[in-house]
């Protein structure tokens, strides 16, 4: 298999893929959400994986969804929790 040609030359300044023009993405995977598509995601990873997930604000307009076991920050920042358990 041929590597990709970003990946071919490594220099002491940018990654391959950044000279070769790719975008690299977020180390964590999160992505920008609405709290809408934060609601949506927040239920249906709580059903499918059958935790408790949070919705966290980070400023006006971003949000976040995550296992509520993972989370460890400031408890103010929780919007809401979505328990698959719970009646």
């Amino acid at each position: 298999m041929r590597p990709l040609r970003g990946d071919v030359q490594r220099g002491p300044g940018l990654p391959g893929a950044c000279r070769a023009g790719m975008r690299l993405a977020p180390k964590t995977g999160a992505n920008e959400m609405s709290l809408q598509q934060a609601q949506r995601r927040a239920w249906n990873l709580a059903r499918t994986l059958m935790v408790e997930i949070l919705i966290i604000q980070f400023d006006d307009r971003r949000f976040g969804v995550l296992e509520a076991a993972e989370f460890d920050g400031d408890p103010q920042a929780i919007i809401t929790t979505y328990d698959p358990f719970a009646a």
